[in-house]
């Protein structure tokens, strides 16, 4: 049940637009687990979708990419 709570969390600050980083720190959860977070919402939450398509692609899904 826990995890449960979590992943709610996640979600809901995903549609508040918080950064990957932030969430982490907030719910506790690897940033790893918030990016394949952000990729199982988009492709079932149109919502988070469109949240996450306001950022560029590497925010978005949270890799590192050549800064």
């Amino acid at each position: 049940m826990e995890k449960a709570r979590q992943y709610a969390q996640i979600d809901q600050l995903l549609l508040e637009r918080h950064s990957l980083r932030s969430i982490a720190w907030a719910t506790g959860v690897a940033r790893n687990t918030v990016a394949k977070r952000v990729k199982k919402s988009a492709a079932t939450d149109p919502a988070v979708a469109t949240a996450a398509a306001g950022k560029n692609a590497t925010q978005a899904l949270g890799s590192v990419g050549a800064r």
